[in-house]
């Protein structure tokens, strides 16, 4: 369980959740003793190279994280950096910086493997962003696990003016070149043949959508143009979504090669939402091919209150979810 986040101040200085503001989540180790809780580090890049490029600086980062994470209790550190040697300012180098920050948490918090304390991170879906940013099979020696973000592949801009899904599982037939590699599962086999293992690889799923308004109501599939966000926004939770489902002046539509759903109307809207049934055939797929899990982002944008069309019960889609990986999981039956 991933919460809150760390970060960088404008003095470079990483921040923390407060210690009391732990005591409630900590509190869940009542419930589930094996509940392993995380603190995330969530650092603007700008901010991150001005710190892996000085020795002391770089030290001091790792110290401060490691004696948080001993004085709080918490089980680890996730790193979400987002994301090395990609974006405005960006140096091929901060390939070897993000291995070499994983390599001295390692150090630190290992212990020569004496102590539990967990390292992950959650990195980029599209391969492409990977590939600049990630050796995959040295951060296999050092990470417990990675959480692939398989979402976020299309989003609405100017520069992009299209239809796109947020979380495509696969390609549709017609993709070529690039576009057929903006999916989960090129993604997740570019990890796999890269160098990091299956054992150690989590599957991300969103509970958020993205949507956009069409430049006509009945050009609304992938590619189709559009012109500008949904009226929702350019991204919203499942709960703003789901009165949706049910209003009459919405239809809901099924893409299986994205195993993704949407909702148009007459008014040009356009609007991508996971659903059961999306969130179970991602999880399916992740179980079926033997990975570690699946991971949520996030449980506050799913169904926390329980009170969508459909849902049976609070955090709908993370149920649903969890349920398909775990009927469908080699790895888990391995144990």
């Amino acid at each position: 369980m991933l919460i809150d986040n760390c970060y960088l101040d404008e003095q470079n200085k990483v921040v923390f959740p407060q210690l009391n503001d732990l005591k409630s989540i900590m509190e869940l180790k009542k419930v589930n003793p094996n509940l392993k809780i995380l603190v995330t580090l969530l650092p603007y890049s700008d901010r991150m190279r001005k710190i892996i490029y000085d020795n002391p600086k770089f030290d001091e980062l790792v110290d401060d994280i490691d004696a948080y994470i001993r004085k709080s209790g918490l089980d680890g550190i996730d790193i979400d950096w987002e994301f090395p040697a990609w974006g405005k300012g960006s140096s091929s180098a901060e390939k070897g910086k993000f291995t070499e920050l994983v390599t001295k948490l390692f150090v630190k918090l290992k212990n020569n493997g004496t102590n539990n304390y967990l390292i992950t991170a959650a990195t980029a879906g599209p391969y492409n962003i990977g590939q600049r940013g990630y050796d995959l099979p040295a951060l296999a020696r050092y990470l417990d696990f990675i959480q692939i973000m398989n979402y976020d592949f299309h989003i609405y801009s100017k520069l992009q003016p299209i239809v796109g899904f947020n979380a495509p599982l696969r390609a549709e037939p017609y993709e070529v070149f690039i576009a057929a590699k903006m999916n989960s599962v090129y993604s997740t086999e570019w990890y796999l043949k890269n160098g990091f293992p299956k054992e150690k690889l989590v599957f991300g799923i969103p509970t958020y959508g993205r949507g956009c308004t069409l430049l006509e109501k009945h050009l609304h599939y992938p590619y189709s143009p559009a012109v500008a966000d949904s009226f929702l926004g350019s991204s919203y939770t499942y709960p703003n979504a789901c009165p949706l489902l049910k209003d009459p002046s919405f239809n809901l539509k099924w893409d299986n090669h994205a195993a993704s759903n949407y909702l148009i109307n007459n008014n040009r809207d356009w609007v991508g939402i996971e659903t059961a049934r999306s969130v179970s055939v991602k999880a399916g797929y992740a179980g079926e091919i033997g990975l570690r899990g699946i991971m949520i982002f996030a449980l506050y944008t799913d169904d926390y209150e329980g009170t969508c069309p459909g849902s049976k019960r609070k955090f709908w889609l993370t149920y649903s979810a969890k349920k398909a990986f775990l009927k469908k999981s080699n790895y888990v039956r391995s144990l």
